[in-house]
């Protein structure tokens, strides 16, 4: 089991965008955003499937939604342009913020970083139902390390995500860009181990 933990591969988080989901159309991901925060959505929206969600203008493709997040050093708002270049399908933006005409579907919410959360829980679908949170100053990563090999002992399918990286059932640590994953990587990982039936 060392020899296996220790392969790690430095790459991006990749799982698939239709971790556990059905097809979900457009209409459907704006809705969750109306039963939240009462979302302002001009004009009529199109039937359109919805193939990804981003708030990353670079990972933008055809058929991806847009959620334009404004932090501390960087506003999502800048990169409209860039994510309609690259085939945005529609548009999140936060109230209060101006930006160019838009001729895609858009959405004015309150807070565009909650709003990113709402509709990758739509979209991507189901989470494990049983999750463990390690917390305090040193050991976390010790104490998942040894959860996980007790879950998989007693014949349970067990996933871990830490500072070194994150593994499925097979037990293969991968290293991720970052130590502390966003929400938007949290949630493709933890519907990918769903889809695993990691529940």
């Amino acid at each position: 089991d060392r020899t296996r933990d220790k392969k790690m591969q430095n790459r991006d988080i990749k799982v698939s965008s239709d971790s556990g989901r059905n097809k979900i159309h457009l209409r459907e991901l704006f809705a969750e955003l109306n039963k939240r925060f009462d979302a302002v959505i001009p004009g009529d929206l199109p039937d359109i499937e919805i193939l990804d969600v981003t708030s990353d203008s670079r990972k933008v493709k055809f058929g991806s939604v847009f959620v334009a997040i404004k932090g501390v050093s960087v506003d999502g708002h800048r990169y409209i342009g860039n994510a309609l270049k690259n085939g945005a399908t529609a548009i999140v933006i936060q109230q209060g913020e101006i930006v160019d005409q838009i001729d895609v579907p858009i959405a004015i919410v309150p807070d565009t970083r909650e709003a990113l959360v709402v509709l990758l829980k739509s979209f991507l679908g189901k989470i494990p139902q049983k999750l463990f949170a390690v917390t305090g100053t040193n050991g976390k990563t010790t104490v998942s390390h040894i959860l996980w090999h007790i879950f998989t002992e007693a014949g349970e399918k067990a996933g871990r995500i830490g500072t070194l990286g994150y593994s499925f059932d097979d037990g293969v640590l991968q290293k991720m860009p970052i130590t502390t994953p966003d929400a938007e990587s949290l949630w493709r990982l933890l519907a990918e181990m769903n889809k695993r039936e990691i529940t």
